[in-house]
């Protein structure tokens, strides 16, 4: 059975986001290393591969969001994401 790069990029990353949901420093390099990728296939032309990609980190930012974590440590998260121009800056507090 042959699998779908997609499910590379899930099995890659669900079981790190599902672990870090009370880890701040971990959701933050998550969401860099996923944010990097997505920028790479952009510049690479290669967007349509990125689904998954994207996916991901929508789900790490929605994790993040429902962690229940200490504001300051959700802020700094939420910061580092708007400070790499993935985030506009009024969706901090949603």
């Amino acid at each position: 059975m042959h699998r779908a790069r997609s499910d590379y990029v899930h099995a890659a990353f669900s079981e790190i986001r599902l672990a870090a949901a009370r880890q701040p420093y971990v959701l933050r390099a998550l969401l860099e290393v996923l944010g990097d990728l997505q920028k790479d296939l952009e510049q690479g032309d290669m967007s349509e591969r990125g689904g998954a990609v994207t996916e991901e980190l929508e789900l790490t930012l929605a994790m993040a969001r429902s962690s229940h974590l200490p504001e300051s440590d959700l802020r700094r998260v939420l910061e580092e994401w708007a400070s790499r121009d993935f985030l506009e800056e009024d969706d901090l507090s949603e």
